[in-house]
């Protein structure tokens, strides 16, 4: 637990089929940008956090599975709303994926408990979250990723259009569980950093393809530059840095 770890989180992604433009943004480089840029190469590990394709194309899962290939790191995913998972179960080691049902699995890092959700429907399932309180009840801490956040962001357009569902529940259901040290999500296309009413952290990542203004009420770009968050431990303190090419932003917590 005391061991540095440094993993880098990428959001998104929305790879098209073939080489096809998305929102007029060439996707793919984006994606390749954020994933050979100094910060990602040097982390412990990379974590996909949704959306791997725009409208779960098998071409998209080749294309990322050959990048994360070539990239030669240690790396995990979570689906989002625009995935298919069988599609992405022919070119990703899935051992514990059962069709038909969530994609959830756990594993440590650097002596941490990391728990991967499978939120993509916009909801979390009654046995997903006794399965977390599980994991819970076994760690000192644990971390958790999943694609929805488990909260509304104060994003006009995505609070209103897109946000998880049953909000109110299964925050109710994260009251009860004290040793969360952060979750940590995408889906919103804009980097946010708040706390739900227990003082769990949520750290909402920027998306590598594009960024959505959070002030307009409809769908408006404010970027097609590519973002991505490095999440740092130092024992039980961690810091979240929203990355590009020449920015960074710092988040802090320490529970």
């Amino acid at each position: 637990m005391n061991e540095l770890l440094k993993i880098a989180q990428i959001s998104d992604l929305h790879i098209a089929a073939g080489s096809d433009a998305v929102q007029e943004i060439d996707v793919r480089r984006n994606f390749k940008q954020a994933l050979y840029s100094y910060s990602v190469v040097d982390s412990d590990f990379i974590v996909l956090s949704g959306d791997l394709a725009d409208h779960g194309e098998k071409g998209a899962y080749e294309f990322v599975a050959e990048e994360m290939e070539r990239c030669k790191k240690p790396w995990a995913w979570i689906p989002g709303n625009h995935d298919d998972l069988e599609n992405a179960a022919n070119y990703f080691s899935m051992p514990d994926y059962v069709h038909g049902k969530t994609f959830d699995f756990s594993m440590d890092i650097k002596g941490r408990r990391f728990v991967f959700l499978d939120n993509s429907s916009g909801e979390i399932q009654l046995r997903q979250m006794e399965w977390i309180k599980q994991q819970a009840a076994e760690f000192e801490l644990i971390y958790l990723f999943m694609h929805y956040p488990p909260c509304l962001c104060g994003h006009a357009f995505m609070d209103s259009k897109y946000p998880m569902k049953h909000i109110e529940k299964v925050q109710e259901a994260f009251e009860s569980i004290s040793n969360i040290g952060g979750i940590f999500c995408g889906h919103y296309h804009c980097a946010h950093s708040l706390e739900l009413k227990n003082g769990i952290p949520v750290y909402v990542a920027p998306a590598s393809p594009m960024q959505i203004s959070p002030t307009s009420a409809e769908f408006k770009l404010e970027s097609s530059l590519p973002l991505w968050q490095i999440l740092n431990f130092k024992g039980k303190n961690l810091t979240v840095e929203v990355k590009n090419i020449g920015i960074s932003l710092n988040f802090l917590h320490s529970p």
